[in-house]
């Protein structure tokens, strides 16, 4: 008898603004068969990494004793993402998060500025 925690992609969902949606499932397998399938999710920010997502991802799923996301499920993760960030649509999309997100930082570090004694 062989018991295995194993962790299987199951959905990718990418979203118009560049976000990609990834559901997966924790399954407690016992000779092939399994017994129990939870879900895990994450989600990929629209300026985000998927790598370095699924690095915490695969950390997080340690941490509760699964196994991780496999190396070939990233790399479809990945490719989808990069598919769907290329239309232009899209792309222009997340040029707009990208410039708002840089106005907000800039705004905060010259608020922060403004505070310090001179």
């Amino acid at each position: 008898m062989t018991l295995e925690r194993k962790t299987v992609l199951d959905l990718i969902a990418p979203k118009e603004d560049g976000t990609v949606e990834v559901r997966m499932q924790k399954q407690t397998v016992l000779d092939g068969e399994v017994l129990q399938a939870q879900f895990h999710r994450t989600i990929v920010d629209p300026l985000g990494d998927v790598d370095e997502q699924f690095g915490l991802v695969n950390t997080h799923l340690a941490q509760m004793g699964f196994g991780p996301v496999s190396t070939a499920e990233i790399g479809v993760v990945r490719d989808t993402a990069a598919a769907v960030r290329a239309f232009p649509d899209v792309a222009a999309r997340i040029a707009a998060i990208k410039a708002r997100r840089e106005a907000e930082e800039a705004e905060g570090n010259a608020t922060a500025d403004a505070g310090e004694p001179t």
